[in-house]
This record gives C-alpha cells, structure tokens and sequence, in this order.
C-alpha cells in the first residue's frame, strides 16, 4: 500500500519494499563472496567475540548507577574550579574590606604603640583591652572572607553537579591504602591532562601578567615620584585589584575545560557493560513496587486517548527499533510487517528514562538508532499506541529498511546507529 509520496514523487512503502527505491542499493559483495567459502564452524570465534562485547563498557551509565555512585562519595571533581572560585571570592571580598580592615588595622597599631610607651608595658592586664581591637580587626577581614569562601566552594561543587552528602565517603577502608593503584593513577591519561593543562594556564597567565604589568608601569613610576602615602594607597590598591582580575579573567577558559574534562572523566568511569546492565535490570525488575509501576506504565499507554482521525491498533509485536536523540529522547516503535498498516510508537520517554530505555533495547538486541530530528518529531507528534504521523513516512521506511538488513546479519548490532538528519523532511 502506498503511504506517502516524497516530494521528488518516489513511491514510499513499508515491508519488504520499506526505502525509497532510488535508495535501495545492493547487497555488499562481501555478503556473497562469504556463502561461497567453505562452511566453517563458528562457534569458537563468536563466543570469544560475544564475551568480548560483555565484558566492554560501551553504555552510558544508568540512573541508578549514578545514584549509587553519588551515595559513595564517586562524584566529578575538578580541583582547578573550585580553586579558580575559592580564590576569585577571597580577592574581591578582602579588597571590598581593604579600607575598613586597613582603618582597623592603623587603630590596633597605634593601641600597641601606646602600650609601649606606657609605664609597664610588660603588664599582661594592661595588654587586655587590646583584645578587642584584635577581635574587630579579625571580624572585619578573616569571618567574611571566609564565609565567602565557603559559599564559593559550595558553589563550584553545584555546578559540576556534584552537591551531595555521602556518609559513605568518609568511612575507613583499606581501598584508599592501596598504593599500586595510587602509582598507576600517576601516569594515567587524566593525570597527563591535567599536567598539559596547568602549563598551558602557566602560560596564559604569565603572558596576561606581563602585559598587564606594562601597562601599570607608569602609575608605578608615579608613586615612587610622588611619594605621598594617601595616593599610594588608594593608587596601589586600585592598581592590584585591577591586575588580580586580569589574571583571573586569563584563567577562565583552562578553568572551564578542567571542569568539562572532570565531568567527562567522571561519566566514562561510570559506563557500563552489557553484562552489568543485564545484572542491574534484574535487580530492579524484581522489586514489586518497579513491577507494579511498570503495569501501571503499560496500562497508561494501553488506554491512552488517540486522535479520531489516527488510525488505532491493538497490542501487538513485531519487528522493533528505537529512534533516539541521543541522552533526551527516545521512542519505540513497533511495525507487524503488513504492507497496509504503517509502524505504531509503542513507547516513548525523555532524559534518564531515554538512557534506561536504550540501554534495555541495546540488552535485548532491539535495533537503535540515532536519528535526532525523526525522534524529536515522533515524540512531539506520535501517540501512544497510534500509528506514525504520515509526514514521516520516508524516514521510517529508511529506519526499518536498515533494520532488514540488519536482520540478514549473523550478529545485532552491540551500539546506536547513525542516521544523518538530511535525510528526514519534515
């Protein structure tokens, strides 16, 4: 049955004819000259490849393992941007104090000085009041600078996503002790990025503090001429400020890729294989509660509401793909093979609950694909148990004709496959 016309008037269909004609292309040689080699027996081969693949980790982690990890303390770090924070707020706050702590400190001096020339200034009485002084001056310097900072370094560990309380972290165990992993960490490739990273923020800076420098040079050479203490003052602490904020402002692209690289690492570390998968899926499966919400899921989608004018079908199995927007979105869909009925969105799912979805599909051989704009259509415009839209006809048909031919093939694909988003036209 023909479905849809394209706008160059090439014929759609599903089912055996499921492409574009035009895009139909040959088999591969290679498919026909490896009937014509003498039958060997396999076995060996794709069991060593099948184990393999199980014990690779090309998963993205799942919500749970990420769960799991923040619980134990395995969070993104990154030293440099909690440092870059640290010490941005530390500057700014002491020279948003500088006058009243500078004013503070003039006063506790000259209280000292008088002491000194005092009668006894060995009386240990006499040196009480100054405790006072003592205790304005830190009020006013150190308790918000250090306030401050601690907010900043609350603050960087948020923005890497990493704000969380893990008790299990700080519990003793012999892991941390282990030296030969502490050893292997030292030439691993995130330490010798981080090395190629703090000289390349060497240089940055260094090159940002000569040129900077250049240009206070006069103002230098005019406090030295001038000699008036009021004007070195104001004119020296104007002067650092201005040059502490340029080295900061050279530091925030290297600070910025060592958190990128810190988040990136991180997620690496995590991913999975297909036999963890497997093992976690199982775990969570047996829960009653995750059973009976996954009923509850079913049924949801069993009686949602469909358009009028959609066609409706019943529950049905037949040949699977799963159309993602790779980490945001995915869709199932479900197509019985019938020339006459097009392929149905059996389910469909965003950010974590995508990821959990993929990964299932990848477990249980289900094609995946990575098809951003036809996912984002279908999840904008597809129903739950409904036939597709009829606007993407064509790029449906791309879809379950790569899946053909992925069916001829001894071995299922163990990761996504590309589709260029040209050839989708909405």
């Amino acid at each position: 049955m023909r479905l849809r016309k394209s706008p160059d008037n090439a014929p759609t269909k599903f089912g055996s004819g499921c492409a574009l004609r035009r895009t139909q292309a040959p088999r591969p040689a290679r498919c026909r000259a490896s009937r014509a080699q003498p039958a060997i027996d396999p076995a060996p081969d794709r069991l060593d490849r099948l184990q393999q693949a199980m014990s690779e980790k090309p998963l993205p982690p799942t919500p749970k393992r990420l769960h799991d990890a923040r619980a134990e303390g395995n969070v993104a770090r990154s030293d440099a941007l909690t440092g870059f924070a640290v010490a941005l707020v530390a500057v700014e706050v002491g020279f948003l104090c500088a006058d009243a702590g500078f004013d503070r400190w003039l006063r506790l001096q000259d209280a000292v000085f008088a002491q000194l020339q005092s009668g006894d200034p060995v009386d240990m009485r006499a040196w009480l009041p100054l405790l006072r002084h003592v205790a304005y001056f830190a009020a006013i310097t150190l308790v918000p600078i250090t306030a401050c900072c601690l907010i900043a370094s609350v603050a960087a560990s948020w923005a890497l996503g990493t704000l969380t309380f893990a008790p299990k972290s700080i519990k003793p165990s012999l892991k941390r002790l282990n030296p030969a992993r502490h050893v292997k960490g030292l030439f691993s490739a995130t330490n010798l990025m981080a090395v190629v990273l703090a000289l390349a923020a060497a240089g940055i800076v260094g090159a940002a503090a000569y040129w900077r420098l250049r240009e206070q040079l006069p103002i230098a050479l005019a406090m030295i001429a001038w000699q008036s203490p009021t004007f070195d003052r104001h004119a020296g602490v104007a002067g650092l400020h201005v040059f502490a904020r340029t080295l900061f402002a050279a530091l925030i692209g290297p600070v910025v890729l060592s958190a990128i690289i810190a988040i990136r690492q991180h997620r690496k570390g995590l991913r999975m294989s297909h036999r963890e998968l497997r093992d976690e899926l199982k775990q969570t499966s047996g829960d009653p509660l995750i059973r009976a919400q996954q009923r509850a899921w079913q049924t949801e989608a069993a009686t949602a509401a469909v358009d009028p004018g959609r066609k409706r079908t019943g529950n049905r199995t037949g040949k699977r793909a799963l159309v993602t927007n790779p980490e945001h979105i995915a869709v199932l869909l479900d197509y019985s093979g019938d020339d006459t009925e097009p392929p149905v969105v059996v389910d469909k799912a965003l950010d974590d609950d995508a990821l959990q979805m993929a990964n299932s599909a990848l477990l249980e051989r289900v094609p995946v694909f990575r098809f951003r704009r036809l996912a984002r259509h279908l999840y904008c415009h597809g129903e739950l148990q409904a036939t597709i839209p009829p606007d993407c006809y064509r790029a449906v048909a791309i879809v379950y004709r790569i899946v053909e031919e992925i069916e001829q093939l001894d071995e299922r694909p163990s990761a996504p496959i590309d589709i260029d988003d040209i050839v989708f036209d909405e």
